[in-house]
């Protein structure tokens, strides 16, 4: 959960690119709000399962995503925009894409670690951990698991949008930290987000 105070809480910029998955992000709540719950300048940015509300009380309009130069937005339907005062929910050069997005995410619990795979029905995947490494750019996204020092710990065919997995790890150490990553295949290639996991 992410609120701003006179400020939105979400700034991206410099050549950022992020993945938001699952937040509950607003503006804050003092009379004159002076930006939109996310700015977004020269980057790219990803949203799914998440909402993003603007509250301006002062009575004008307010987007919830302000894009200050060009930039790139994709918007999976699981994404709930509420923009203030009949402002258009993204605001600024880009037009959003609105899609189905590959995500991720994981938690590491005890020995166990749960994974939430969101893709598309019917696409095959296998997720992948290792100690995180730099992205390596692929032509299907930037790859962050060591491709030579990896486990596969998941595979199959998504029945649903959503695929849920606990997968025990025995033995890991407190503070070990690892990245999950997902590859989805159907009509095309596509890699999810990267998303790290600390064992308690």
């Amino acid at each position: 959960v992410l609120e701003g105070d006179l400020f939105g809480p979400v700034v991206i910029d410099d050549g950022a690119d992020v993945t938001i998955d699952g937040a509950t992000i607003t503006s804050g709540f003092p009379p004159f709000t002076l930006s939109s719950p996310v700015l977004l300048t020269t980057s790219s940015l990803r949203i799914a399962r998440s909402s993003i509300e603007a509250r301006n009380l002062s009575g004008g309009p307010q987007s919830c995503i302000d894009v200050t130069t060009s930039g790139s937005i994709a918007v999976d339907p699981t994404t709930t925009l509420t923009p203030a005062n009949g402002a258009a929910s993204i605001s600024g050069p880009p037009s959003a894409t609105f899609a189905e997005i590959v995500t991720q995410r994981a938690r590491a619990s005890g020995s166990t670690l749960d994974v939430e795979l969101q893709g598309r029905t019917g696409a095959a995947f296998g997720t992948i951990l290792s100690f995180p490494v730099p992205g390596l750019p692929t032509p299907f996204g930037d790859l962050w698991v060591d491709p030579f020092g990896h486990l596969v710990v998941q595979t199959g065919v998504l029945a649903a949008r959503q695929a849920n997995a606990s997968i025990p790890l025995p033995g890991l150490p407190s503070g070990f930290f690892v990245v999950t990553q997902s590859v989805v295949l159907d009509a095309e290639l596509t890699l999810s987000n990267a998303a790290p996991a600390v064992f308690p």
